[in-house]
């Protein structure tokens, strides 16, 4: 047994425990209401939007919106976990994919502007109380990114999971196209083939966006299917997402950069990623936290190294029921001064630390070394903080010469 890292353990954990987010949440025992559940056809300006709601059947309430690509999947799963806590639930499918007409647009202006669309439009229902909330993870969360730097008035928070912030650091992070990982056999094994995020544009583009929408009884119908089968920008979006040679940070990319307009969001987010995360990497919940300048409160949560593309493990699922409770309902539990301005789940080679919880935290400047390692299969090279060379011994400079009558030298000892 380590007694040391059990010793590291239990203060770390003991420490999360002390400083752990003091907000409650009244979930248990909730009646089942009864429930209305019904599908619309939203115009937007850019086409129509198909839109799907569970909400209960008496009284106004406010709304949580996912606006997806995926709908092909699925809508709707969690309305159980939302609709008897007094909240509708809302599912839209993404411009131009789904049951959506209009033109799919790779997370451009027509993504952001069709999203203020449908958060407003909920909040003009009669069973609405005229606030919204957006949630989703990845895609689906970062069309709630989108949707708040357009700043529709009745959006009231956000809580993007693993979403990008910045769909040029999403293609070529660093400057280079992200394709494969360094780590195909590790923690997250021979599938993070799939996670890593080369299939964006094409599988959008030439997939999500291909089927026509289905809801052939459904209002509009066969002008919601014209306007997607028509040619969109499937080959500008191709080009930009796969330029090898010159991966330029231009036009295209400046309208899909969220974080240079994330100074005008002015509502309370709560950022969430994973340090593990393969496919929306790290940077993008960082630099989304960092240039909401303006936003009234933020808060990070991120997860270990080993969870992978997805939501946080310690505390988290409580963290947003809270954070909804609060926010839209309006109940005093905690939010936000509860909730610390980040949560970190620390963990090294073995396994989880616990939350580091607490202010950004202050950084110390550390030289990195690479270093060969024969013995591990998997990581050859790592990076250690200790150098692979001894430690430099100034050695005396010898040297001769012969010189005439008016010369002068000089040497330098060091």
């Amino acid at each position: 047994m380590d007694v040391r890292r059990s010793l590291a353990t239990a203060v770390v954990v003991a420490v999360a425990l002390a400083a752990a987010p003091a907000i409650r949440s009244d979930r248990a025992g909730a009646a089942e209401p009864a429930q209305v559940a019904r599908s619309y056809v939203v115009p937007t300006r850019h086409g129509k939007i198909y839109v799907e709601v569970v909400r209960p059947a008496e009284g106004r309430v406010p709304a949580i919106l996912t606006y997806s690509p995926y709908s092909v999947l699925g809508r709707n799963g969690d309305a159980s976990q939302w609709v008897p806590h007094g909240y509708a639930r809302v599912w839209a499918d993404v411009v131009g994919t789904g049951n959506s007409g209009g033109c799919y647009d790779y997370g451009g202006v027509r993504e952001r502007e069709s999203a203020y669309d449908v958060v407003e439009w909920l909040a003009r229902r009669p069973w609405s109380t005229g606030k919204v909330a957006m949630m989703g993870g990845s895609y689906n969360g970062t069309t709630a990114v989108a949707a708040a730097v357009e700043r529709p008035p009745h959006l009231t928070t956000i809580v993007p999971e693993a979403a990008i912030s910045r769909w040029y650091e999403y293609a070529f992070s660093g400057g280079i196209r992200y394709f494969w990982t360094n780590e195909a056999l590790g923690n997250q094994g021979p599938g993070s083939g799939a996670d890593e995020g080369f299939d964006t544009p094409l599988a959008f583009d030439f997939g999500f966006a291909v089927p026509p929408p289905v809801d052939a009884g459904g209002p509009d119908w066969a002008e919601r299917v014209e306007s997607t089968m028509k040619p969109c920008d499937e080959i500008e979006h191709t080009a930009h997402g796969y330029d090898f040679d010159t991966p330029n940070y231009g036009r295209f990319w400046r309208e899909r950069d969220y974080v240079r307009r994330a100074g005008a969001v002015d509502i309370p987010v709560l950022v969430a990623h994973n340090w593990g995360d393969w496919n929306v990497k790290q940077e993008e919940a960082i630099n989304l936290y960092r240039g909401l300048v303006n936003a009234p409160v933020k808060r990070l949560y991120m997860g270990s190294r080993f969870r992978g593309h997805g939501t946080p493990s310690i505390g988290f699922a409580a963290t947003v029921d809270a954070w909804f409770d609060h926010y839209l309902l309006g109940i005093p539990n905690g939010v936000p001064e509860g909730v610390p301005e980040v949560t970190s789940e620390m963990a090294d080679d073995r396994g989880s630390l616990g939350n580091y919880t607490g202010p950004w935290p202050a950084t110390t400047d550390v030289t990195l070394f690479a270093r060969a390692d024969t013995r591990d299969p998997d990581y050859p090279w790592k990076l250690s903080v200790q150098t692979p060379r001894p430690p430099h011994q100034p050695k005396p400079a010898l040297f001769s010469f012969t010189t005439g009558t008016h010369t002068e030298a000089a040497a330098n000892a060091n």
